[in-house]
């Protein structure tokens, strides 16, 4: 227990250098590791989000980590959503996330959309999976009723053999494919989970936590009692709740430069209340209808736009909607950091469109 106050500075320093935000961690598989999960059911926000806290190169290396046998495990977890994760953590949010979730979704296609047959086309798609990776289309020719699941496209052909753990994602784009997969079960799994959690969102609440996963807070707290005594109770100056403080956190020695983070980046989704880094009257510009994430533009650690990528044959342009003037001095920093991306990631060359300023209500 602490009697300790941060201002909302303090606070905010330490959550985004635990992001590595603010100072870079030493590359992809150790950013990974620091965030547990990356949302990734669009195609660029795992180099994105990976890019914007690390300087380390990335071309080819999410092609690695995602080929058979690589490193990363790209499957349904966290809000029952695309994550690509290191096999530890995916473990461990599985073993506490994946057997409500599979329930829950088997429970709406036998009872509502009355596939009765539900467990066998499961095995049978598992079976298929044992005997090579599959794409959709070839998974589907092979258990036809697969592709009568309500919204199959979409995972619900396939994802419940995901919260079973065995099934992950290889390969990236048109070469994706479902692979089969053996599943771990981690006891103890949502102390550990907490931990990692806090480690790289904390300052943070319990409701932050529950918000994160994606799970029920029924019996949550009770479960991770012995993890809350081993990090550090803290207040933040305007906020009337108790926060968690990992104890390896530490103050940053300089302000957060410029980052574009990614579409669903972890900082969006890490907190049920962002207000520390996104203002309120911002925040519709960022989380859209239809559980739409936009990509944000951090300057000195606060969202000051949105940002979109349009990639063209010779260049690649971070297409700008600002929420306040920007000066020459902060385009020429967007500038940087934006040539930097590029670079690290293997894109053509970097050009800034900066639209005018969003109007609020």
């Amino acid at each position: 227990m602490s009697n300790r106050t941060l201002t909302q500075k303090e606070a905010r320093s330490l959550l985004l250098n635990n992001q590595g935000l603010i100072r870079p961690l030493a590359g992809p598989t150790e950013v990974l590791s620091r965030l547990v999960a990356v949302q990734t059911q669009y195609a660029q926000s795992l180099e994105v989000a990976i890019s914007a806290r690390c300087n380390s190169k990335l071309i080819g290396w999410e092609n690695q980590a995602l080929a058979e046998g690589g490193e990363v495990i790209k499957s349904w977890s966290l809000r029952n959503t695309l994550h690509a994760h290191l096999p530890e953590a995916y473990h461990l949010i599985r073993s506490h996330l994946g057997g409500p979730a599979h329930a829950r979704w088997r429970k709406h296609l036998v009872e509502k959309a009355g596939i009765l047959n539900f467990d066998d086309l499961l095995d049978q798609a598992h079976s298929a999976l044992q005997k090579g990776p599959l794409s959709r289309k070839e998974l589907h020719a092979l258990v036809p009723e697969l592709a009568q699941v309500p919204f199959a496209g979409w995972g619900g052909d396939v994802a419940s053999l995901a919260f079973q753990g065995k099934l992950r994602f290889i390969g990236r784009g048109a070469a994706q494919k479902f692979a089969a997969d053996e599943p771990v079960m981690v006891d103890d799994a949502l102390p550990a989970l907490f931990l990692r959690y806090i480690r790289a969102f904390g300052p943070a609440t319990f409701d932050d936590f529950i918000y994160w996963t994606g799970s029920r807070k029924t019996g949550v707290k009770a479960l991770i009692q012995q993890a809350i005594s081993q990090v550090e109770e803290v207040f933040i100056e305007g906020y009337d709740k108790v926060f968690y403080l990992h104890p390896d956190s530490e103050p940053a020695t300089k302000p957060c430069p410029v980052r574009f983070l990614a579409k669903f980046d972890p900082l969006a989704m890490g907190h049920k209340d962002k207000t520390l880094w996104l203002d309120s009257k911002h925040a519709p510009h960022v989380f859209r209808k239809a559980g739409q994430v936009e990509a944000v533009v951090l300057i000195d650690g606060r969202a000051v736009g949105t940002w979109r990528l349009k990639k063209q044959a010779q260049s690649t342009i971070f297409a700008i909607e600002p929420f306040q003037e920007l000066s020459k001095q902060k385009v020429a920093s967007l500038e940087r950091e934006a040539n930097k991306m590029v670079k690290q990631i293997g894109w053509k060359n970097s050009r800034l469109e900066i639209s005018d300023c969003v109007a609020f209500e």
